[in-house]
């Protein structure tokens, strides 16, 4: 939220909302390693939505057999810190 200070905030604000705003769209692979299903569903249409390539994994074990099995090298790891087995 903004509070403008003063009523001059408020007319700068108003003038800069008059730029479209550039819509920045993601093209790098991540891998998602996530161990509850619904967090990783929500995260994989969230980043999918937002043009990234994205390799879901429900674990740490799982993650580096896409990894292995795969073409595509992530450019970032997103990752629940405490899991099953492995951790982030």
């Amino acid at each position: 939220m903004y509070f403008p200070r003063t009523m001059s905030d408020v007319a700068e604000a108003t003038q800069e909302d008059q730029h479209p705003q550039v819509t920045r769209r993601g093209a790098e692979t991540l891998l998602l390693v996530e161990d509850e299903e619904a967090v990783r569903r929500i995260s994989l249409s969230i980043l999918e939505s937002g043009g990234y390539t994205v390799m879901a994994a429900a674990g740490g074990t799982e993650a580096l057999g896409k990894l292995s099995g795969s073409p595509l090298t992530p450019d970032l790891l997103v990752t629940d810190v405490v899991m099953l087995g492995m951790n982030g």
